[in-house]
């Protein structure tokens, strides 16, 4: 068990792992993604930041490094919305409208839902960064650490769903 004042970052990194990994199994996503400008290191800084609930319990949480992990996650999610979905698009539109396939179906769904998701995607981001924000101002005393060090998440546009 971590620190109980660093319950509240796990409790985050939890629900938005949950929220990422649904997203990611679809096979259509994992393609476009993996041919996306997405870089193979900020697929890991997301990995290693997923699998911190599941790290060795002795070891404090670093918000520093968690705050990398989430940039990681804004690319992904900035790939998704400005190659992914084009792409999945493009796909999509190669099928006549007559042909009912699965594989159809599928990008249909995909690419109807994928806003949505993305939105959903953001909130649970957000609120892992809210929570390591507080746990770095009350394990420093001092506020604004990660504002200076990482400015693009202390811009509320970041954090817009749009």
């Amino acid at each position: 068990m971590m620190d109980q004042s660093e319950e509240p970052v796990e409790k985050a990194i939890v629900s938005l792992g949950e929220t990422y990994r649904v997203l990611i199994q679809n096979h259509a996503l994992q393609r476009e993604l993996s041919r996306s400008t997405v870089s193979p290191a900020e697929m890991r800084l997301i990995d290693d930041m997923l699998s911190l609930p599941d790290a060795n319990p002795k070891l404090p949480i670093e918000p520093f490094s968690l705050c990398e992990g989430v940039v990681a996650m804004l690319t992904v999610i900035k790939a998704l919305r400005s190659e992914v979905a084009p792409a999945i698009k493009r796909e999509l539109a190669g099928y006549g409208r007559e042909q009912k396939t699965i594989a159809r179906t599928a990008l249909q769904l995909t690419a109807s839902n994928l806003d949505s998701n993305l939105r959903i995607l953001v909130d649970r981001l957000a609120d892992l960064y809210g929570a390591v924000s507080q746990l770095d101002e009350r394990k420093s005393g001092k506020a604004g650490r990660i504002a200076k060090r990482f400015p693009e998440l202390a811009d509320p546009s970041t954090w817009s769903s749009g």
